[in-house]
């Protein structure tokens, strides 16, 4: 069954968006201008729920509701274009009474963003196996 992703529970009837799924929040509520960062930055937990959020969307089957807080809007589009280059939104149609899909993507630098994130994996890779390296040679063996 599809998920429907809502930033959060907003006061507004969303009852129309369930017809493409269920319905499930990601934060519990708006951020307030006066809690962002020193950096003017969404507090780090918003931040991970969303993060935890992108990686369980599936952008064939999922959808993501537009509305609520646009900060957290923002921050979760982004991650869900740099993740999968393209996903479906929930947008609420006036006229209609009701939610239409709007598509998002595929974005127009596929190409780079797959060559840079081959490359980063690539870089990954090659740490994880120094390390382990490294993990191995310093390793203290038992006194015999």
């Amino acid at each position: 069954m599809s998920t429907v992703w809502m930033l959060h529970p907003i006061k507004d009837d969303v009852s129309s968006a369930e017809q493409y799924g269920q319905l499930r929040p990601i934060n519990s509520r708006y951020v307030y201008p006066d809690e962002l960062q020193g950096s003017a930055e969404l507090p780090q937990g918003f931040r991970d729920n969303m993060a935890r959020a992108a990686n369980q969307f599936d952008p064939v089957r999922d959808y993501f509701l537009l509305g609520g807080d646009y900060v957290q809007m923002v921050y979760f589009a982004g991650l869900l274009a740099i993740q999968y280059g393209k996903f479906r939104t929930l947008r609420f149609d006036r006229d209609g009474k009701g939610y239409v899909v709007v598509k998002i993507g595929p974005l127009w630098w596929p190409k780079y963003r797959n060559r840079r994130h081959k490359k980063e994996q690539k870089r990954i890779q090659k740490c994880l196996i120094l390390k382990s390296k490294m993990n191995w040679k310093h390793k203290k063996e038992p006194y015999k």
